[in-house]
C-alpha cells in the first residue's frame, strides 16, 4: 500500500521528507512511502475555484474544502484507489481541525504543532498520517454525525480520542494506544490481521522516536491522579489496578521518599487502611500481613503477656504472630502493579510511573507536583 505524501505551495517541500523519514523508521512491511512536489497554486485554483485571486496565507477553507482539493487531487494524478494521498497544508482551517480524511485521501495542518507537542512538528505530523489512514481503514465517521467510537467527552489515550485540548493531544501521541473496542472495530474491518499490527508497530515507532527526542520527559508525562474510591488515572486513563494494588501503589504516593525494602513490612497497618478504604468486596484484613509472611492467629490460642507484644488486627480477636522473611511476597504486588501499568500504557511511558526498587529502597519516581489527590484519604489507622 503506498502512501504519497505533497502538499500545499506555502509549505516547505523539505518537511514532506522530514515526515517521510520518520514514517520510514518503523518495520512495518505493508506501507511504502512516496514524496510528491508541493501543488502549484495553479493547481489549487483548478480543485477550488474559490481560491481564483485569493491570499492562501489569509483564506479559511472549511473541512469539505480542503477534503475536496485532496480527494479531487488524487484523482487527477491517477493514484490508485487502494493507495492513500496526504496532503500537508499551513492554509487556515475552520473549526480547527488538526487532520481528517475522506476515503484515502487525507490532509494534515502543520501549523502550530509547537504549542501541542512538546518536540518537533513532524512527529506530530507523522502520527495524525497514520490516525487516519487507521481511521480510514476501520470505517470511521467524521463528516456529520461522529462515530461513537470517537472518545468525545473524555479522551483516554487512544488513537480516536477528539482532543479538544492540547494535554489530551500530547497524551494520545505519547501512549500510542488503540483501545479495545477501536481494536475490535479494525478487526471486523480489516481482513489481514497482520496490517492492523504493522499499523500498531507504526505508531509505536511513532511514539518512541518522540519520547527519546524530549529534552525532559518529567515536564511533559501526565499527572498521576488519584478519584473516588482512590482510582489511579493517568490523564484520563483508568489503569484499572484492584484494590490491593492500588492500596499498595497509594502507599509509595504518600512516602515519596520512598521506603527501605527491608523495612516495606513496617507499613502493614497503614496498607490495610488504604485497601479497607478501597471498599472491595474481598476486603480481607489478613492479606497484607501474609503477603509480608506474618502469621496470623486468634487472641485464644496465645497467652496475655504475648497479646500485649502483638499488633492487633481489626479483625476482632486476630493478632499478627510471628513474620517468616523468606515467606514475604510483597515484591509479587509491585511486580502486579507494573505489568498492568505496561498494559495500559506502553513499552516506554509505564517507566516514569512504576514502584522501582532504588538503591533498596522501594520508590515512585515522581515528584508532588505530578500527583493530583482529589480526594480525603484516610489518616489513621481504621479500626472495626
Amino acid at each position: 500500500m503506498k502512501i504519497h505524501i505533497t502538499s500545499t505551495p506555502e509549505t516547505n517541500k523539505s518537511l514532506i521528507q522530514e515526515v517521510i523519514e520518520v514514517l520510514k523508521q518503523s518495520k512495518g512491511e505493508f506501507f511504502e512511502f512516496v514524496g510528491l512536489d508541493p501543488m502549484e497554486e495553479e493547481d489549487l485554483n483548478i480543485l477550488d475555484p474559490n481560491l481564483v485571486n485569493q491570499k492562501l496565507d489569509s483564506y479559511e477553507l472549511s473541512l469539505d474544502e480542503i477534503l475536496s482539493i485532496c480527494s479531487k487531487y488524487k484523482s487527477i494524478n491517477k493514484i490508485h484507489t487502494d493507495d492513500f494521498l496526504v496532503v500537508l497544508t499551513g492554509m487556515k482551517i475552520k473549526e480547527e481541525w488538526f487532520s481528517a480524511f475522506r476515503k484515502r485521501a487525507i490532509f494534515v495542518d502543520v501549523n502550530n504543532w509547537e504549542t501541542l507537542i512538546n518536540n518537533d512538528r513532524k512527529y506530530g505530523i507523522s502520527h495524525q498520517i497514520f490516525e487516519n489512514i487507521f481511521q480510514s481503514l476501520i470505517g470511521l465517521e467524521i463528516e456529520g454525525d461522529l462515530d461513537p467510537l470517537i472518545h468525545k467527552d473524555r479522551p483516554i489515550g487512544c488513537i480516536n480520542d477528539f482532543c479538544d485540548e492540547k494535554r489530551d493531544i500530547e497524551y494520545k501521541l505519547m501512549t500510542a494506544r488503540i483501545c479495545p473496542k477501536c481494536l475490535d472495530r479494525a478487526y471486523q474491518k480489516i481482513d489481514n490481521p497482520l496490517l492492523i499490527k504493522s499499523i500498531q508497530s507504526q505508531f509505536e515507532s511513532i511514539r518512541k522516536l518522540l519520547m527519546t527526542n524530549i529534552e525532559n520527559i518529567q515536564d511533559v508525562i501526565p499527572p498521576i491522579i488519584i478519584k473516588n474510591n482512590g482510582k489511579i488515572y493517568i490523564h484520563n486513563t483508568d489503569l484499572k489496578l484492584e484494590p490491593i494494588l492500588r492500596a499498595t501503589y497509594l502507599l509509595f504516593i504518600e512516602e515519596l521518599e520512598g521506603i527501605e525494602v527491608q523495612k516495606v513490612h513496617e507499613r502493614v497497618l497503614r496498607l490495610n487502611t488504604l485497601y479497607k478504604f478501597m471498599g472491595s468486596k474481598r476486603y480481607d484484613d489478613t492479606k497484607f500481613p501474609e503477603r509480608f509472611g506474618y502469621r496470623v492467629k486468634l487472641m485464644s490460642s496465645i497467652s496475655e503477656e504475648e497479646q500485649s507484644s502483638k499488633i492487633k488486627l481489626t479483625k476482632e480477636g486476630y493478632f499478627l504472630a510471628d513474620r517468616k522473611v523468606e515467606d514475604d511476597s510483597f515484591r509479587g504486588l509491585v511486580s502486579d502493579i507494573k505489568k498492568q501499568f505496561i498494559k495500559v500504557l506502553g513499552d516506554d511511558l509505564f517507566e516514569h510511573y512504576i514502584i522501582k526498587n532504588l538503591e533498596s529502597k522501594y520508590k515512585i519516581n515522581l515528584n508532588k507536583d505530578q500527583i493530583i489527590i482529589e480526594i480525603e484519604l484516610p489518616k489513621d489507622y481504621i479500626n472495626n
